[in-house]
């Protein structure tokens, strides 16, 4: 227990510091100057007292060791109790978690020999939350549990709120996200809580729907937490803005997302909240790294780095190096990518964050696989599969799995890189990750090409055929049920507002009955008020249901968009199989494998932009350059291609709708080209900007013209149907009624002065976004 005398001293030091215009520097040197003055008994308390004061981790545990030292001299349990818990705050705002859990739990066993309830408790909430950090959630749960036992015991309200508030955030880590909204709803009806209380509670219920993917009611709460007096805490303003961007990036509104981060970013900068704008920039820093725009993603994690170096943050600052390290090799800097790499190994070491030490090495294996290095890869997917063995991250043991796979496959150890891609292929099938599903299966083609297995290779690029189009009918399913789901649920809502509505009609209609007494002038106004006020609050139903109604069709318009993409995607990927299953049956070993790389690259490229309704136009170029080296290498010698693009044109910031132009060229190849065995064939792909809005490109071939093609086609015992031409024509009328731009098709047969055709030339008008 405390002395007297040190309690004194402490009485004397609040009393005198109550003057708010004492600054934290004064307050520190006063401390020190009692320290040299106060009796051996005192000096820990004063010193647990600087500690208090601190903010900066590194300072707070210098105080709190020097407290504890003197604490244990004096044999002052309570104060080596507060001093454990402080040295265990530190390390735990510097995401060093293992040594503030050592810490924290040595506090507890001080604590309770002096059986210090209070103390007790918060000591448990803090473990709880770090574990909720690691994802031990069963941990989370006994420590959060043993929190509320004291808090009950001791009937802590605040105690009580502080443990509600972790059980939601728990159920939301365990994915309950609808049990994680009712107890923080129950806990803003149960407490009296203050306006930044109640803030956290509506913003993690905002969360929640978020994660719910409803994003309407998420932003719905994030205004209810706007109005519980943010205003008078510009942080939490900031948090919320930051939240809104988010959902408006789940909903591909960009331009709000760049406004919600840039106002919190003004704000953050007011108020000097260095660490609230680090993590705001990293948000942007993603969003940037989701467009590919990579130097600007990697300039703007770089802005943050001197600030969490100098406070400590290791996490953060491990998290930006893997990003920078990441965005590096993206653009092919690999140098640069293994430097950040290495510093963001290091900072995890010291924070003991193995989760991220397994993207590090993961990463960095995929660089050595990238140089050829393919048995360092091996030795780091190894360290990656070690670290991540404590959180035990399914997903990302798959994608490891994946991965090593592919380098055994180049050793030419084939009999374990098939285990391997088995093993990922089960856990991407338990976890419903559709898409890795689909890409494991096309590694796995070609692995058993690699091995020489051409038969086998050939039957499992039928098999991943058949999944991606069985991938994609699943995905056109749910899809369409969610819509119909959201569709029913908003027109409940609508009929339940409608009966409210009738029952308060009803019972004001009761309350006239019973007040016949009154004038019937009073009456005869009242009547008119009531009526007014129904009318008003039933043309806001009809309203409400109105914009419901219309942002269902917008909805189901986007989602026509998406289906049609995915028809179009399995159409481009059959065709290119053809131009490629010959050598794989032929056995020729060296085309096979040239022809695997560049159809898987073209695959992973193409389950990438299928999710997006435009992508830049380097991207989709590239997917095409690709298509026609393909079928260049197929019909060897028959035709040659050229691209031409207007100078004035930048491809890698112009935005267009992905695989649109790909069925016009195979349509001039297959039925042009191909069948005009008198002369060399050309093909000609030219991009002109038409105006602010349009780009224009003309597809032209010395084919055998349109009349000749169908004359032969018509000679065929089972005429050949272009669907990607026909689902093409589809995605351009649903494209142009949700963007409100006119798309336009011309195709002209191209004849010589015998009136014998020539070619054909095809001109598409494709509207375009700029970034």
């Amino acid at each position: 227990m405390r002395s007297p005398i040190s309690l004194f001293f402490i009485f004397l030091f609040f009393l005198f510091f109550q003057q708010e215009s004492y600054s934290y520097e004064s307050k520190k040197d006063s401390l020190i100057d009692l320290i040299n003055i106060s009796h051996q008994k005192e000096i820990a308390s004063l010193y647990h007292l600087l500690s208090k004061e601190e903010q900066v981790p590194d300072s707070i545990r210098k105080y709190a060791i020097l407290a504890l030292k003197f604490a244990k001299l004096e044999h002052q349990t309570y104060t080596m109790a507060d001093a454990y818990k402080s040295i265990g705050a530190s390390f735990h705002l510097s995401s060093s978690y293992q040594e503030a859990l050592s810490y924290y739990d040595s506090a507890l066993m001080f604590f309770s020999k002096e059986k210090q309830s209070n103390a007790i408790a918060r000591t448990y909430s803090n473990k709880a939350g770090i574990f909720i950090k690691f994802y031990s959630l069963d941990s989370a749960i006994f420590n959060n549990e043993k929190c509320k036992e004291y808090a009950e015991r001791l009937e802590d309200v605040d105690l009580e709120r502080i443990y509600f508030s972790r059980k939601a955030n728990i159920l939301s880590l365990q994915g309950n996200h609808l049990q994680s909204i009712e107890v923080l709803k129950e806990m803003i009806e149960k407490y009296e809580m203050n306006p930044n209380s109640k803030f956290i509670a509506l913003k993690d219920i905002g969360i929640n729907y978020f994660n719910l993917g409803n994003i309407d009611s998420s932003l719905y709460y994030y205004q209810l937490a706007e109005q519980s007096g943010i205003s008078e805490y510009p942080k939490n303003k900031i948090i919320l803005l930051n939240n809104k961007a988010n959902a408006y990036i789940f909903i591909g509104d960009h331009q709000n997302s760049i406004k919600c981060y840039l106002e919190a970013i003004r704000i953050a900068d007011s108020i000097d909240f260095k660490y609230g704008l680090t993590l705001i920039k990293s948000n942007l820093a993603n969003l940037y790294f989701e467009w590919d725009k990579f130097d600007e993603a990697i300039s703007i994690y770089k802005e943050s780095l001197d600030f969490l170096k100098s406070k400590g943050i290791l996490r953060n600052l491990a998290t930006n190096y893997v990003n920078i390290g990441i965005s590096y090799n993206s653009i092919h800097q690999l140098d640069s990518s293994i430097k950040y790499l290495k510093m963001a190994k290091e900072a995890c070491i010291q924070t003991d964050d193995q989760g991220l030490l397994s993207t590090v090495y993961h990463n960095l294996g995929r660089i050595s696989f990238s140089k050829d290095q393919y048995q360092e890869s091996i030795s780091f997917y190894d360290q990656a599969l070690i670290s991540n063995q404590r959180d035990n991250n399914i997903n990302t043991k798959a994608n490891i799995y994946h991965d090593k796979s592919l380098s055994l496959a180049k050793l030419k150890q084939f009999a374990k890189a098939l285990v391997l891609i088995d093993s990922a292929s089960i856990i991407y099938n338990k976890i419903e990750n559709s898409q890795q599903v689909v890409d494991v299966e096309l590694s796995k083609a070609i692995i058993l090409q690699q091995k020489g297995s051409f038969k086998q290779a050939n039957e499992q690029l039928l098999v991943f055929m058949d999944l991606k189009d069985s991938v994609f009918s699943t995905e056109k399913f749910k899809q369409i049920s969610e819509l119909e789901t959201k569709y029913n649920t908003a027109e409940k809502e609508a009929q339940i507002q409608k009966q409210n509505a009738q029952l308060v009609e009803n019972e004001l209609e009761i309350n006239q009955q019973k007040n016949r007494a009154l004038t019937y002038g009073i009456l005869f106004t009242g009547a008119v008020i009531v009526l007014l006020i129904i009318s008003i609050f039933l043309l806001r139903i009809r309203q409400k249901h109105q914009l419901i109604k219309s942002k269902l069709e917008q909805n189901s318009k986007e989602l026509e968009g998406r289906l049609l993409r995915s028809q179009m995607n399995p159409h481009f990927i059959f065709n290119s199989l053809n131009s490629i299953q010959s050598y794989i049956t032929s056995n020729d070993q060296y085309h096979a494998e040239m022809y695997l790389s560049k159809f898987a690259k073209l695959m992973r490229s193409i389950l990438e932009n299928s999710r997006h309704a435009f992508v830049s136009m380097d991207q989709d170029l590239a997917n095409l350059m690709i298509y026609l080296e393909l079928e260049e290498l197929r019909f060897e010698g028959i035709f040659t291609s050229n691209i031409d693009i207007e100078e004035n044109i930048d491809i890698e910031n112009t935005y267009i709708p992905p695989m649109l132009i790909q069925p016009y060229i195979e349509n001039a190849i297959i039925h042009g080209l191909v069948k005009n065995t008198g002369k060399k064939g050309k093909l000609l792909v030219k991009f002109e900007v038409i105006n602010a809005q349009s780009i224009k490109c003309t597809i032209e071939d010395n084919g055998i013209g349109r009349e000749k093609a169908m004359e032969l086609k018509s000679r065929e015992m089972k005429p050949y149907k272009s669907l990607g031409m026909q689902v093409t024509k589809e995605r351009m009328e649903v494209i142009s009624e949700i963007n409100h731009v006119n798309f336009d098709e011309k195709i002209i047969d191209l004849k010589g002065e015998d009136g014998v055709g020539q070619g054909t030339r095809v001109e598409l008008i494709i509207p375009f976004e700029k970034d």
